[in-house]
C-alpha cells in the first residue's frame, strides 16, 4: 500500500477524525483491489505504518466490517471479504431493489433536463464503447444508474447505494478488462447502450412501471453475460 496517500486524505479532509481518515484509506484500498481479497489485515502494523492508535485502527475496522468490505475469521482476525458468486448475486438483487424504486420515483418528476442529463451519459458511453475505450465506458455506465438514483431526489436510496457500490466496483475491477471487452462487447457492451436507452425512454413515457421494467432486464442481462466471465 502506498501509505502516503493516507497523509493525502489528511489534507484532503482535515476536520474527520483520525479513525474516519483510516477507514477511507483502507475503503479505497480494498475497492480498488490494492488490498486482495482474503487478505489478514493487522491492526498492528497498520497502527505503526499509519502512526495512529490501535484503538483508531479498530474502530475504522467496525466500519469496514459495517459496509461489509471486512469479516472476522475466527482466531484469526478481520480479513477483506472475499469475493464470491453467491455475494455477486445479492449485490445485484439489492441494487435491483434500489435502482427499480429509484427510477419509478424518477419517471414520476422527471424534467426534460433530467432526460437530457441520462441522454448525454449514455451518448458517452456509447461513443467510448464504440472505441473499446473501457477505462472511459466503464466509468459512464457507472454513472448512467448512479444519476438514476440522484435525480429520484430520494436521500435515503442515495445513501443505501453509496453502501453496495463500493461491492459493484470491486467486481468490476476484479474483472479483466479486456476480456470482457472481447467476449460480450457485441452482445452487452452494445446491447448496454440500447439498454439504456430503453430506460430513458421508459422514463419519457411517465409510466414507472415500464421504466422499472426496462431497468430489470438491463439489469439481469448484464449478471447473465458477466458472470461466466468472473467465475
Amino acid at each position: 500500500m502506498n501509505y502516503s496517500k493516507f497523509f493525502e486524505l489528511a489534507s484532503i479532509y482535515p476536520t474527520d477524525p483520525l479513525n474516519k481518515l483510516v477507514y477511507k484509506f483502507l475503503y479505497s484500498n480494498i475497492v480498488d483491489l490494492t488490498i486482495p481479497p482474503g487478505t489478514n489485515l493487522s491492526i498492528s502494523n497498520i497502527s505503526k505504518s499509519l502512526n495512529v492508535s490501535r484503538t483508531t485502527v479498530k474502530e475504522a475496522f467496525n466500519m469496514l466490517q459495517a459496509v461489509g468490505l471486512a469479516t472476522v475469521h475466527a482466531g484469526h482476525g478481520l480479513h477483506v471479504k472475499e469475493l464470491d458468486i453467491f455475494e455477486l448475486q445479492d449485490v445485484r438483487t439489492s441494487r435491483e431493489a434500489l435502482e427499480t424504486k429509484a427510477v419509478q420515483l424518477l419517471t414520476e418528476k422527471a424534467t426534460k433536463e433530467d432526460i437530457n442529463q441520462l441522454e448525454q451519459i449514455n451518448k458517452s458511453f456509447d461513443e467510448a464503447s464504440q472505441s473499446l475505450d473501457f477505462k472511459k465506458a466503464q466509468p459512464l455506465n457507472k454513472l448512467f444508474h448512479k444519476t438514476i438514483v440522484e435525480l429520484s431526489g430520494n436521500k435515503f436510496l442515495m445513501q443505501m447505494y453509496a453502501v453496495i457500490e463500493c461491492h459493484i466496483d470491486r467486481y468490476f475491477i476484479y474483472a479483466p478488462n479486456d476480456v470482457i471487452l472481447t467476449k460480450t462487447n457485441n452482445i452487452y457492451i452494445n446491447y448496454a447502450v440500447k439498454q439504456h436507452y430503453s430506460i430513458i425512454n421508459g422514463i419519457k413515457t411517465c409510466i414507472p412501471d415500464m421504466a422499472a421494467l426496462a431497468l430489470q432486464s438491463h439489469l439481469n442481462s448484464a449478471q447473465a453475460h458477466i458472470i461466466p466471465i468472473l467465475f
